[in-house]
């Protein structure tokens, strides 16, 4: 699996969205999904982790907010970030979180359904990389 020192093709766009584009990032990933043979059954489960955070991003973070999505042989990549300060160390953990006013199982859920999701913040702000992998075919 990679690591976020791996950068995506330098000439990869990155899709500004605020609240009212969420259904466009959901359909970006769909899409790319799709395109990188993400079996269907799994597609739901990556759209469903991306936009979850995605709204995390606008919710908590701070705007602009932006995504990029790129595969690779076997594994399909999805960046979101923001300009937020970070995200609290608690997340880091994996644990499921205590649920409260305004949700709070978002990351949590995210992470069961994929196979990996990396965190990074500094000075820039906060960026969240998810990995979805699948089995060769053939």
């Amino acid at each position: 699996m990679g690591t976020m020192d791996e950068s995506p093709d330098p000439e990869l766009l990155a899709l500004g969205f605020t609240q009212s584009d969420l259904s466009s990032v959901r359909r970006l990933v769909e899409d790319e999904a799709a395109t990188a043979g993400l079996p269907p059954e799994r597609i739901a489960d990556v759209v469903f982790a991306v936009n979850e955070i995605a709204t995390n991003a606008l919710r908590h973070g701070a705007q602009p907010a932006s995504i990029r999505v790129w595969h690779q042989t076997g594994r399909l990549l999805c960046e979101v970030r923001d300009s937020g300060k970070g995200l609290p160390e608690s997340v880091a953990t994996g644990l499921k979180p205590n649920i409260g006013p305004g949700g709070g199982l978002g990351l949590w859920a995210a992470r069961q359904l994929c196979e990996a999701i990396e965190f990074r913040a500094d000075s820039s702000g906060t960026v969240v990389r998810v990995h979805a992998s699948w089995p060769a075919t053939g």
